[in-house]
């Protein structure tokens, strides 16, 4: 269920727009901005990402393919064919 919204106007959001902001941060609800009955801006509390913790079976999975293209990639040649694409351009020339 979405958090209920408080509702100020424009006036009172201009006459003390820090104590607007730390309701937001106090209450963790958005507040709601109106001018002439309008909606013309909502604030809202910016939430942070669920971080995931790794778990030992991904960990271990993790280091299973550590190396897995060893056999398979010469890395020395990797390494000079990137360089190589680099110095190239893609992009066709300009005309003035």
């Amino acid at each position: 269920m979405a958090a209920q919204a408080a509702h100020l106007t424009a006036d009172e959001f201009v006459s003390d727009p820090r104590g607007v902001l730390e309701l937001v941060v106090d209450r963790g609800r958005p507040v709601v901005v109106e001018s002439n009955g309008t909606a013309v801006a909502q604030i809202k509390p910016v939430r942070s990402p669920a971080r995931r913790r790794p778990d030992n079976a991904g960990y271990q999975a993790f280091l299973a393919t550590a190396g897995g293209w060893k056999e398979h990639v010469d890395v020395e040649q990797f390494k000079r064919d990137n360089a190589e694409s680099r110095r190239l351009s893609r992009r066709p020339p300009v005309r003035l």
